[in-house]
């Protein structure tokens, strides 16, 4: 946690589309537990949006979930999935 004050992060980047399988339900229970727990999620778009599927298009839309195209600079203090 960078700073006391900060909710803690993860950096989540998928190298596979094994993730996005079941309609998307892997990636939307993965994503809604750590959303849940309070993190702030920052999710690489590197899957294919026509492949997302009814879970998946909802893990995206998930409280705290941020899709982004940029490596975070700072990832010292982040869990990486």
């Amino acid at each position: 946690m960078v700073g006391s004050s900060e909710a803690p992060a993860v950096f989540a980047k998928f190298s596979s589309n094994e993730i996005i399988g079941e309609m998307g339900r892997l990636l939307f229970f993965l994503l809604d537990a750590f959303s849940g727990a309070g993190y702030h999620i920052k999710l690489f778009d590197s899957l294919p949006h026509a492949s997302l599927d009814k879970y998946g298009r909802l893990a995206c839309s998930l409280e705290n979930v941020c899709v982004t195209d940029a490596i975070p600079s700072e990832t010292s203090e982040m869990i990486y999935l």
